[in-house]
């Protein structure tokens, strides 16, 4: 059963736009082909359609001039015939070839001096004066994940509660100490250091962000209580300028594993081994036992 005139009509059209598409295509692949090779595929395209007198109806010969024409485009991209784009290389310059070339004698580089003379100084010369590498050498690396804490001797805190700057009656939290100058610098909280432990003799409640061994013991010994608290930038500058906040917002969890595993351990008296005793040690279980605080 031979298909309708109406299909047969719909059918020549769409080889006769495919066609013409394929025309395009292969003029655009060849445009950047040497003259002499677009021509001649020019050429041989429109000497295909006058000899086989390509007409809408004839499907069967364009299908075969679509066949034909792909292989021939097949054959002007070989490997044989590739090339470099336009601009791709550059003429290498010829030098010293008598004046007329303006290149001659000199060949651009002008009368004598370090410039005229062959090759180049190695990297890092700077004319024989002392390179900056040496002048000023940068040794080590910067830690980006390490926090800069104040440090606190125990000796230091007795004096301040001695003198009577620090009440040791009530709760001494990073801003008695930076109000009474205790500490300087407080950038990432303060460390509670042991160095001069055997003058501490006053009970004392504190709470910083970081305290050795050594000072933990020191204080529970003469009869105090120390919690470490993990503070953000957020939560460290509302503990120590609260008037700068309308309302004092929620201290953030810790979220680095290092962090949360140090806050979570009694013997760093970290004030989340309470709330996760016997709970697995995770980022979500930190975060509900630190706003639950």
């Amino acid at each position: 059963m031979f298909p309708t005139s109406t299909a047969l009509s719909i059918r020549r059209s769409r080889l006769q736009i495919e066609v013409i598409k394929f025309y395009r295509e292969c003029c655009k692949a060849v445009k950047r082909k040497p003259p002499e090779t677009q021509n001649r595929f020019q050429q041989f395209l429109r000497t295909q359609f006058r000899q086989h007198k390509i007409s809408p109806r004839d499907h069967a010969a364009i299908e075969y001039l679509l066949r034909r024409g792909k292989k021939q485009l097949e054959t002007y991209q070989s490997l044989g015939n590739l090339s470099d784009n336009p601009g791709a290389t550059k003429q290498r310059k010829r030098v010293g070839r008598g004046p007329a070339s303006g290149h001659g004698k000199t060949c651009g580089r002008g009368q004598k001096g370090q410039k005229a003379r062959g090759g180049k100084p190695r990297r890092g010369f700077e004319g024989g004066q002392t390179p900056i590498s040496v002048a000023f050498p940068k040794r080590g690396f910067h830690n980006r994940g390490g926090k800069t804490y104040a440090p606190l001797n125990l000796d230091r805190l007795q004096h301040w509660i001695s003198s009577g700057r620090i009440d040791p009656s009530q709760p001494i939290t990073m801003k008695h100490l930076l109000d009474t100058r205790c500490v300087h610098g407080v950038k990432d909280g303060v460390k509670l250091l042991a160095d001069g432990s055997d003058y501490l003799k006053t009970p004392i409640t504190i709470e910083v962000a970081r305290a050795s061994q050594a000072a933990i013991r020191a204080i529970e010994k003469a009869g105090g209580k120390v919690t470490c608290r993990y503070y953000n930038r957020l939560a460290l500058r509302a503990t120590i300028k609260p008037e700068k906040f309308w309302k004092i917002p929620k201290f953030a969890a810790p979220v680095k594993a290092k962090d949360i595993e140090w806050y979570s351990d009694y013997k760093n008296r970290g004030y989340l081994s309470k709330k996760l005793a016997g709970l697995p040690i995770t980022q979500s279980n930190a975060q509900i036992a630190a706003h639950s605080i």
